[in-house]
């Protein structure tokens, strides 16, 4: 299972209150539980934000087959990956 997978799990998890988020980590089989923790952290930290850019951009209407989960670490992902691109740059 990768990375984006095993925290939409989690997230689904957490959501349908199947147990706490650090409890669903640890009970997960991912093999880098720091990293998949980081990204459920904040995931979940800018929950709000994410969902506004989905249903603004009308992610989840275009792909059909997009589960709502997987699209929130994903997108936090590539977020997160250009404004570190766009910090190298300004330095």
């Amino acid at each position: 299972m990768g990375l984006y997978a095993a925290a939409a799990a989690v997230l689904a998890g957490v959501e349908s209150r199947q147990g706490s988020l650090k409890g669903l980590v640890y009970s997960s089989n991912f093999q880098n539980l720091k990293q998949l923790y980081a990204l459920v952290c904040e995931t979940q930290r800018y929950s709000a934000v994410l969902d506004a850019v989905i249903a603004s951009a009308g992610l989840l209407r275009a792909e059909k087959k997009l589960r709502p989960h997987l699209a929130k670490p994903g997108r936090l992902a590539s977020s997160q990956g250009a404004a570190f691109s766009f910090g190298s740059l300004a330095a």
